[in-house]
């Protein structure tokens, strides 16, 4: 008797921790929420890390089968979950109040596992039926449970790989915007062409309001983070790299001619948005949390420098005069960088992208040099 009572009280808190996991990741929506779903991503995760380990020529590819996996492990761990649970509460009950249709009722434990597993779905096809009403109640919520997990769901998918097709058009269309290059420079010369940027003006409320929603999306669909791509173009770390360097650009080597543009309110919620998205991921997907702001080393400053001289030359050819006093404007290039390098050098690794790919336009093949 007591192990049938600690058999029913065990299935039930974890029938109630499946529904508590599914309400907080699909309903409540919000980054870090999740009890299972979170675990669930850091071990397959993880698990996936070590294999790409192993296999550098391969680690693109298998890394870019995590994310579905995520979903599939996690989509089994609630369905098993509740099974199991239901199995837990049903195993007692065999033979007494859920008893076989035909012929003598079995009371084995996969025999509740069956029976717990069906009793999820509405339409009631298993072979063992509720002859009591205490029976009959149960065998109605763990289908009205089992149909709402469903539904619930298979609408959390879509929404998860419609907000990453939009994620990835993002992606791509700031990708166009450096001319297939990844250098923020080649924005920013599109932006101004032959120094004229009214018409930009409204390709950065455009990039403002598309960095808005890819931090919401991740805010509301932590899973896609772990949906990793090939390409480095489609990353979070690209992305915000680019759009963050075209606003150190913009405000520190243009010329006076466009303190207009330095002052548009775009490129405030550019820099807010990038950063508020880069942040959020590092707090909540990096074990050690958020990396602390440090002072660049000389490598650093002499990348930079080499970096901010380049892109100059880049604007000076698009026909966009640039800052007159060249060292006021590199300082405060370093300054503006040192808030949110950092953040990139940290975030890139850790989905096993090279520096090199996402910064080439700062770092190149001369990342091995640099030391932190």
């Amino acid at each position: 008797m007591a192990i049938a009572i600690i058999q029913q009280v065990g299935g039930t808190m974890l029938i109630m921790l499946i529904l508590l996991d599914v309400f907080l990741t699909v309903l409540y929506a919000r980054m870090g929420s999740g009890l299972l779903s979170r675990r669930v991503g850091r071990i397959v995760w993880r698990c996936f890390w070590v294999i790409a380990q192993t296999r550098p020529d391969k680690g693109d590819r298998i890394l870019s089968f995590c994310g579905p996996v995520i979903l599939a492990v996690l989509v089994f761990t609630w369905v098993s979950g509740l099974a199991l649970g239901n199995a837990f509460l049903i195993h007692p009950m065999l033979g007494r109040s859920v008893q076989s249709t035909s012929g003598k009722t079995p009371t084995d434990l996969v025999s509740a596992l069956y029976a717990g597993g069906s009793s999820l779905s509405i339409i009631g096809s298993s072979d063992f039926t509720p002859r009591t009403s205490g029976s009959r109640l149960l065998y109605l919520f763990n289908s009205i449970a089992g149909l709402s997990v469903t539904s619930l769901t298979l609408t959390y998918l879509m929404q998860i790989y419609n907000q990453l097709q939009q994620r990835n058009a993002f992606a791509l269309k700031v990708y166009l915007a450096t001319r297939r290059t990844g250098d923020a420079a080649e924005l920013v010369a599109g932006i101004a062409p032959e120094g004229s940027w009214t018409a930009g003006a409204s390709s950065l409320w455009e990039l403002a309001a598309e960095t808005a929603v890819t931090k919401e999306a991740h805010h509301f669909y932590p899973m896609l983070f772990y949906m990793r791509f090939p390409d480095h173009y489609y990353s979070i770390s690209f992305i915000t790299l680019v759009l963050l360097d075209s606003i150190t650009l913009i405000r520190c080597a243009l010329g006076e001619d466009y303190n207009q543009l330095k002052h548009l309110g775009a490129l405030d919620e550019l820099w807010e948005g990038s950063l508020l998205l880069l942040t959020a991921l590092e707090q909540n997907f990096l074990q050690a949390g958020a990396a602390h702001r440090e002072q660049p080393n000389r490598s650093e400053i002499s990348c930079w420098t080499d970096r901010f001289m380049r892109a100059k030359d880049r604007l000076r050819a698009a026909g966009i005069s640039t800052a007159d006093d060249e060292q006021q404007a590199l300082s405060s290039y370093v300054a503006m960088r040192s808030q949110w390098n950092h953040h990139i050098r940290r975030l890139a690794p850790s989905m096993m992208y090279r520096i090199e790919d996402i910064d080439s336009a700062t770092y190149g093949k001369s990342v091995g040099e640099i030391r932190d």
